[in-house]
């Protein structure tokens, strides 16, 4: 299914769309909480980056500990909610 977002700013010369916010495990982040967070689209890349004050406290809710060295159960997903709908990147997305 392919759906959009509105560009905002586009005279700066990149796609760059509102963030309305981040889930991590499941838990809501407060970053985006005062309504500025914004992400810029590429289609010619994979990469996923975050402000580095941010990015600790992300990789430390979405880190899983796996027990006697085997990864298993239900793994942490992160969820990015754009204007129209979430985006959801599972374990073998990330």
């Amino acid at each position: 299914q392919v759906s959009w977002c509105d560009a905002i700013q586009a005279d700066l010369g990149y796609w760059q769309i509102v963030v309305k916010s981040i889930r991590a495990a499941g838990e809501r982040l407060s970053f985006c909480d005062d309504g500025t967070c914004r992400a810029m689209v590429d289609s010619g890349t994979s990469l996923l980056g975050v402000p580095s004050d941010f990015g600790y406290d992300l990789i430390d809710m979405l880190r899983y500990n796996a027990t006697r060295g085997e990864c298993g159960g239900t793994l942490p997903s992160l969820e990015i909610e754009l204007e129209h709908f979430t985006v959801v990147l599972g374990p073998s997305d990330i």
